[in-house]
């Protein structure tokens, strides 16, 4: 049988543990040592050889409310590299940052069929601005999938991937601004998903813009050129053109399928 344990002994053996611990030795440092409590900067390639690297030091940490991780990345041309592959939870807190005056001053050039941006399963980037993505003709610029998010600045250029900048499943990306020009099979594409594009240039693509399999692409005060086609809605999609003007495309304009392009 169970003895009541008298109240007097039970604070005297709850005063014993709780001295054992002194709060003065519990620093703000234990307390944050995972969390990120101020806006910071992280130098690429000075203090990380790649953005990646940089991401990999955000892994086992958390961003608080209201404080931004900005990767700064310096000018230069930076080869042969692998994806950048955002996964972090709170990847919304997250700039990737080259220079923002002048884009061509830094140039990321990916490897053959990669994908240069990369959010899947619901993750975010909060913003990618200042740079240029390259390739080969191959692989993909800027890919959200899956239920995720990326925002990009109005100083981005992506150039000469098979897909300049796409959206799948669910997923949305939002850009104002950029340029989206020479890639090989769609310049945007949104796949079961929504894109919003502003102020947008794109030049010299295979389709211009594509919407597919009930997405929506909001495609206003833009210029769309030299494309095979301008601009295309399958599939119960629809894209919206107002403000945006068309030049020395083979086709402005294709929709079918139950697709629709209005302005």
């Amino acid at each position: 049988m169970l003895k009541k344990i008298p109240t007097i002994v039970a604070l005297i053996i709850l005063s014993t543990i709780c001295s054992s611990t002194s709060y003065s030795e519990i620093s703000l440092e234990d307390v944050y040592r995972d969390t990120i409590i101020n806006d910071v900067t992280l130098n690429v390639p000075s203090e990380y050889a790649t953005v990646q690297d940089a991401l990999s030091f955000l892994d086992d940490k958390r961003i608080a409310t209201g404080f931004t991780v900005s990767i700064q990345i310096a000018n230069g041309t930076y080869s042969n590299y692998e994806s950048i592959y955002v996964s972090h939870n709170d990847g919304n807190r997250i700039n990737i940052i080259g220079n923002t005056s002048s884009p061509s001053s830094v140039i990321i050039e990916f490897d053959s069929n990669k994908i240069g941006v990369h959010c899947d399963y619901s993750k975010v980037l909060g913003l990618i601005n200042g740079i240029t993505l390259k390739s080969d003709g191959t692989g993909t610029g800027i890919l959200a999938n899956r239920c995720s998010m990326i925002g990009v600045g109005s100083a981005v250029t992506i150039e000469n991937f098979n897909i300049g900048l796409n959206a799948a499943w669910g997923s949305t990306i939002l850009a104002n601004g950029i340029t989206v020009k020479s890639n090989g099979t769609h310049g945007v594409l949104a796949h079961s998903a929504q894109i919003s594009l502003s102020g947008v240039t794109i030049q010299s693509n295979g389709n211009g813009v594509y919407a597919n399999a009930n997405s929506n692409i909001q495609f206003e005060n833009g210029s769309c050129s030299s494309n095979t086609y301008g601009v295309r809605s399958h599939r119960n999609s629809y894209v919206d053109t107002t403000g945006t003007t068309y030049s020395g495309n083979t086709t402005d304009t294709d929709a079918a399928y139950s697709g629709a392009i209005g302005d």
